[in-house]
């Protein structure tokens, strides 16, 4: 507990660290470094593009200035991936910044991300190795790049970006937005933890003020979550995104549903949102029906939700868990429905939907079905093999099971589950020796598996990296 002469004493030296913060921000980064910080962190506006394309204009020789434009059209990119005219122009600026600065990071780095875009992540670190071997001057940007690039476990990655964090203001402000999307791969309760590190390290960051309150709010820590996000709302009275989440923990914290709506109808009646801030206080509209068992209301807004934009998995994410939480999995399997009619990302919906049947309502047919037509979609996907076999391992159809994991691990041999399900299988069928080299396999390529239990016929694994929706 802590007492309200505490608490005062919180409030007022955060009040007096977010107003030297601000001052510090506004007196270390300069006009380039706030373009910059705009374009990497998602700002896509057609004033930022104008600034963009001038600074390019102003200096036709710049690398940095070409990086920049670079940037901008890799975020256009990623929210529309069937324009390709964007990763064209990405490609053409890179190239055009080598050749004006030969010995600037910023052509190398516009390359680099436009090689991960399209897949090619080997030849993206390759190109920035090559950049550090000419001894030519670089920053944490190198770094970042590449750390995002590494197969690190969580935890460690994690720690990295931290120690990377620190190198200067604007390294701070790259970083950041990366570590907060790290915290979703932990459970709630470290999440939360590094959250409220993050929080106290960098009280005048509102992005991670709001994740942290979004983390309070997984945690179901509704008291802790509104008095921050009281505290937050003093000093951004007109924060469109923290007026959602209130209405949202004002529902959850009273049971007063009806109210909760109200508001948030009230703000997407009322003010013009970008596409992910109307995103959220639609699937909260969906939540709180789901709460009131106003279950046709709740796949209408769920529906409206995702179909704003093609789905994302976090997006889809943050309705299933409350979908599964509230036990509505023929819910689930109706939303999941709609979106593959309507959706353009039909066969991760349908390996989703595949899970539900399977996990959740124990309808293996039907499962069966939706793998075979996410298969069809995309028949390399080694995922969906992977589920496939272990659906016929369960129906105690080994010979079929170990032909799917056969297939997946043809497609990619690095697929850890994969290998550790054939194994489970060749045990079964009396192969031991087999068994063990894929199960020994499995631990090489993820050495976090050390946790599982190891009775090989009782334990199956179901990798989920499929949940790859463009966003």
């Amino acid at each position: 507990m802590c007492s309200w002469q505490q608490k005062l004493t919180f409030v007022f030296s955060l009040a007096i660290s977010l107003g030297k913060q601000a001052k510090a921000l506004d007196d270390v980064l300069s006009n380039e470094d706030k373009l910059e910080l705009a374009l990497l962190t998602g700002e896509q506006t057609s004033t930022i593009e104008a600034q963009a394309i001038r600074h390019l204009q102003e200096r036709p020789r710049s690398a940095f200035a070409h990086y920049l434009l670079a940037e901008f059209y890799i975020h256009r990119f990623l929210l529309d991936e069937e324009t390709i005219s964007y990763l064209i122009k990405v490609k053409d600026l890179s190239e055009q910044a080598i050749e004006l600065e030969p010995k600037s990071q910023f052509g190398y780095l516009a390359k680099a991300h436009v090689l991960m875009l399209t897949g090619q992540m080997s030849q993206a670190k390759a190109t920035l190795e090559y950049f550090k071997e000419q001894n030519y001057e670089f920053d944490f940007r190198i770094e970042f790049s590449l750390l995002k690039m590494s197969h690190l476990e969580t935890k460690a990655a994690i720690k990295r970006f931290q120690e990377l964090a620190k190198k200067s203001v604007m390294a701070t402000n790259l970083v950041l937005p990366h570590l907060i999307f790290l915290a979703t791969k932990l459970n709630p309760y470290e999440a939360k933890d590094l959250l409220q590190d993050l929080s106290e390290k960098y009280p005048a960051n509102l992005q991670v003020q709001r994740s942290f309150v979004k983390a309070l709010c997984q945690i179901e820590a509704f008291n802790e979550a509104l008095a921050r996000l009281a505290f937050l709302q003093k000093s951004n009275l007109y924060d469109t995104e923290l007026a959602i989440y209130h209405a949202f923990l004002l529902g959850e914290k009273s049971k007063n549903y009806e109210r909760s709506a109200s508001e948030l109808k009230g703000i997407l009646a009322k003010t013009t949102l970008s596409t992910a801030l109307k995103v959220a206080a639609l699937s909260y509209l969906g939540v709180l029906a789901v709460k009131q068992n106003q279950m046709s209301i709740a796949l209408d807004r769920f529906s409206q939700a995702l179909l704003v934009t093609n789905p994302s998995v976090e997006q889809l994410g943050f309705i299933m868990a409350h979908l599964i939480k509230a036990k509505k999995y023929e819910a689930l399997v109706k939303l999941i429905d709609r979106l593959v009619n309507e959706a353009s990302a039909q066969a991760p919906l349908l390996a989703l939907q595949g899970e539900v049947f399977s996990f959740h309502l124990n309808k293996k047919k039907e499962a069966l079905s939706a793998f075979q037509k996410a298969i069809l979609l995309d028949p390399e996907n080694s995922e969906y093999l992977n589920s496939l076999g272990i659906l016929h391992f369960e129906l105690g159809e080994l010979k079929e099971a170990l032909r799917f994991f056969e297939e997946a691990l043809v497609i990619d041999d690095k697929n850890f589950a994969a290998h550790y399900n054939k194994a489970c299988v060749l045990s079964t069928l009396g192969n031991p020796q087999g068994a063990s080299w894929h199960l020994k396999e499995a631990f090489r390529i993820n050495p976090t598996l050390d946790h599982l239990d190891n009775d090989l016929a009782r334990t199956m694994l179901i990798h989920l990296p499929y949940r790859k929706m463009p966003k």
